[in-house]
């Protein structure tokens, strides 16, 4: 893992995929993350896509969760404990590390504006058919009824 710090935003990404985040590759990355119209795999508060990022003829389709704004109370919490991005990515991170199938954490980026959280997104690698805990939780219900 390697600390980000291009432009706005500051966070971790792996080392492996480093190279598809620049200041190039991020900047608007937050307007792109809210106004794709394929791909959303979810939306609501917190809106995930899935983005396909390129740089340098490598290709790499990722599942983007783009956290809404929060309050100041919630913002003097995540100072302190990190974005909901970061500890979604360190659990991933615990997750895989401990041999659970979870898709692998790729990156986590947040925008602060002194002590306010103004963007924060964590990205992980797209599996086309992963299904949620709670949908195969469904599903299994339905199949012994």
């Amino acid at each position: 893992m390697e600390k980000l710090s291009v432009g706005k935003f500051q966070g971790q990404v792996l080392s492996a995929f480093k190279s598809f985040f620049d200041e190039e590759s991020l900047s608007g990355f937050g307007e792109r993350a809210r106004s794709v119209k394929k791909g959303v795999l979810s939306e609501g508060r917190h809106r995930v896509v899935v983005l396909d990022l390129e740089k340098n003829g490598k290709s790499l389709k990722v599942a983007v969760k783009a956290f809404g704004r929060q309050g100041c109370l919630k913002d003097f919490y995540d100072f302190r404990k990190g974005s909901k991005a970061e500890r979604s990515f360190k659990a991933g991170n615990f997750l895989k590390s401990r041999g659970v199938g979870t898709p692998q954490p790729i990156a986590y980026f947040d925008c602060w504006e002194g002590k306010h959280l103004v963007e924060s997104f964590y990205l992980s690698d797209y599996v086309e058919s992963l299904i949620s805990f709670k949908d195969s939780l469904i599903q299994a219900y339905h199949e012994k009824a």
